[in-house]
């Protein structure tokens, strides 16, 4: 038997870094995509990444592991295990398209498609916004504080306007007219380190930073309006200027 998931990247189009602070965000789910592969074993749970070539083994009954390696999966095998009683054996394959460290949502793609796949495997029936709640528990071990907005897009794709509680789906209009380019600068960086340094900014400089929050709020929620209408040009200004935003927080 074998059980496959694959979840997409993701790019946030606006409000990043503010939404971890509750403030509202756009992104949009990728083309590029993360596969898990996960087939039955007798030796445990062997989880193998063929793009970095990491290993991690993990006793099915302690989840004592073998490395510190994907040591974010531990958090889901966990939860799956307190919905199920036990773990089966097995091995699983990442294979990813996603670059690593670049902002892309490789963490939580990985996190939604492990999740999907193994819960399938176990037998279970999740629907996309458990697997996202369960993907989560992952991210904090990787990021710390994170929003949350890289599972919720990972796990139900398109266009989303999310902020903390609330999900909604957007629908561009007149898709045909433009492409969405991004540039890899092949620089990994730590989402982790660059949210932590936010938010201590925003501790040290809170009145300061209040008001560039509440104008990332208003860039967003015309971005909204803007993406839905279709309106290309009124889009690029509005990136220049939330771009203007990210470059006075120090991202």
């Amino acid at each position: 038997m074998k059980i496959v998931a694959l979840a997409p990247g993701k790019v946030i189009l606006f409000g990043e870094h503010f939404v971890v602070r509750g403030k509202p965000a756009i992104a949009v789910a990728l083309g590029l995509r993360l596969k898990v592969e996960v087939r039955e074993y007798t030796g445990g749970i062997v989880i193998v990444s063929r793009n970095t070539g990491e290993r991690l083994v993990v006793d099915p009954g302690t989840l004592s592991a073998s490395s510190d390696n994907l040591k974010q999966l531990i958090a889901i095998l966990r939860r799956l295990k307190d919905m199920c009683g036990s773990l089966k054996p097995a091995y699983i394959e990442i294979h990813s398209d996603i670059p690593i460290a670049a902002g892309l949502g490789s963490s939580a793609s990985l996190a939604v498609a492990f999740t999907a796949a193994f819960s399938r495997y176990l037998g279970l029936h999740l629907d996309k916004y458990e697997i996202s709640n369960i993907a989560y528990e992952a991210e904090k071990i990787v990021h710390g504080k994170p929003s949350g907005i890289d599972n919720t897009i990972a796990s139900i794709g398109g266009a989303i306007l999310y902020r903390k509680g609330s999900i909604q789906s957007i629908n561009i209009s007149k898709l045909d007219e433009v492409a969405l380019i991004i540039a890899d600068t092949g620089i990994e960086r730590s989402t982790r380190e660059a949210v932590l340094k936010v938010l201590s900014l925003y501790e040290r400089h809170t009145k300061v930073m209040e008001k560039i929050y509440d104008a990332s709020e208003e860039i967003v929620h015309e971005a909204e309006q803007a993406l839905r209408n279709g309106e290309w040009e009124r889009i690029g200004e509005l990136m220049n200027i939330n771009h203007g935003l990210l470059s006075a927080i120090g991202v």
